[in-house]
């Protein structure tokens, strides 16, 4: 995944999304709801097939998912496709 596929896939599916502050540090966290989500697993398929284990919050509306790792995976500057302002 590039950095621009990721912006493109945020904007033109209107993911939500905001920055937040954890005791590891700031991070966005992105909101699919759950018809969005396999589109979205398959942009991070490379992620998925690292074998590692990341956090998500599931809600009976939405599936909340940290997206530092998976930038940094990606090489991704995560403040180019989700700005602070």
């Amino acid at each position: 995944m590039t950095e621009l596929q990721l912006y493109k896939h945020i904007s033109d599916n209107q993911l939500e999304w905001k920055w937040e502050n954890f005791k590891d540090g700031e991070d966005v966290i992105i909101f699919l709801r759950h018809f969005e989500l396999a589109d979205f697993a398959s942009l991070i398929e490379n992620f998925l097939h690292y074998d590692e284990p990341f956090n998500v919050v599931v809600t009976s509306s939405s599936v909340a998912i940290r997206m530092q790792e998976i930038c940094d995976f990606y090489g991704i500057e995560i403040e180019s496709v989700f700005p602070k302002n």
